[in-house]
C-alpha cells in the first residue's frame, strides 16, 4: 500500500479498494458446517451497517468503549471495525468497567446479561441470521437489528488520537494499533496477497489486532477456522488449508 492510513477506518477502506471483489474474510465452523465468505465489498457493507447501528441506535460517540465477549468470527470482525469507524475503543470485556456497549455471543449472554453497561447486545452468530432467543428483555439482538441499517456509512473519520484498543493497562491510539498490527504481520512473515489461516480457538477473544487488523494492514485475506475437538479436526483444517490455498498461518494450529 502506497499511502500510510491515518486511522483504522482508512486502513480498511484502503485494503478493500485494492481488490474489492476478492475474499477478505472466510469463516469455517466444523460443528455447524458453516462456510461464510465476505468479499471486500460485502465486508465493508457489514461494517457500515454496524457503524450506523452503533451511532444511530446505540448512541455510541467518539471516545466511547465497546467491550467484546465474542469469539473470533466474521460478525466480530464487522463489529470491531465498525467501532473503530465511529471512533470507539475496542476492549477486552474484563477490562471495561462500564462500557457504552457490551457485545456477547450465545454462550456468554447469561454471564453478561446483568453486566454494568449502557447497552448489552447479543448475537446468535447463526449462519442463517436467526435472532438469539430466548433472551432477557433488556438485551438487544444484533443479528436482527443491524440489518435495518444502511450499508453506506457517512460519518466523519475517527480522530487518530482516540484510543482504539484497550487490554489491561495497554491503551493504543489508531497509529499505535496500526503499528502493532504491522509488527505482528512482520513477525509472522505475512505479506500482501497472502491467504492467512487462523484458528479461532487459539487466537483468543482479545487478540483482535492479530486476526481482525493484521490481514488488513498486511494486504492479505483471512481464513478463520473453528475446529472442534474431534479426532479428525487436524485433518479438517488441513483440507481447508489446501482448498483455500493458504500461504501463512497465525496462532497455534
Amino acid at each position: 500500500m502506497s499511502a500510510v492510513p491515518a486511522n483504522l477506518a482508512d486502513a480498511l477502506r484502503t485494503r478493500i479498494a485494492a481488490d474489492p471483489a476478492a475474499p477478505l474474510i472466510t469463516y469455517y465452523d466444523q460443528h455447524t458446517g458453516e462456510r461464510t465468505e465476505l468479499s471486500g465489498v460485502t465486508a465493508e457493507n457489514w461494517v457500515a451497517k454496524t457503524a450506523n447501528y452503533l451511532r444511530d441506535e446505540l448512541m455510541v460517540e467518539p471516545g466511547a468503549t465497546v467491550a467484546l465477549a465474542l469469539p473470533p468470527h466474521w460478525q466480530t470482525f464487522a463489529i470491531v471495525h465498525a467501532a473503530w469507524w465511529v471512533g470507539a475503543a475496542v476492549s477486552e470485556v474484563q477490562y471495561a468497567e462500564r462500557p457504552e456497549v457490551l457485545f456477547c455471543g450465545p454462550d456468554r449472554m447469561m454471564e453478561y446479561a446483568d453486566a454494568s453497561a449502557d447497552e448489552i447486545v447479543a448475537t446468535s452468530l447463526d449462519p442463517m441470521g436467526r435472532a438469539l432467543t430466548p433472551r432477557p428483555d433488556h438485551v438487544r439482538d444484533y443479528t436482527s437489528e443491524v440489518r435495518l441499517n444502511g450499508d453506506q456509512y457517512a460519518g466523519p473519520p475517527p480522530n487518530p488520537s482516540l484510543v482504539a484498543f484497550r487490554a489491561g493497562d495497554l491503551a493504543l491510539d489508531h497509529p499505535a494499533a496500526l503499528s502493532a498490527a504491522r509488527d505482528l504481520a512482520a513477525g509472522a512473515g505475512v505479506q500482501a496477497g497472502d491467504r492467512i489461516l487462523a484458528d479461532a480457538r487459539s487466537i483468543g477473544e482479545g487478540s483482535v489486532l492479530a486476526w481482525a487488523l493484521l490481514p488488513v494492514v498486511a494486504g492479505g485475506s483471512l481464513v478463520l477456522v473453528r475446529p472442534h475437538n474431534d479426532a479428525d479436526a487436524g485433518d479438517w483444517v488441513e483440507r481447508i488449508a489446501e482448498q483455500e490455498r493458504i500461504t501463512r498461518t497465525i496462532g497455534n494450529l
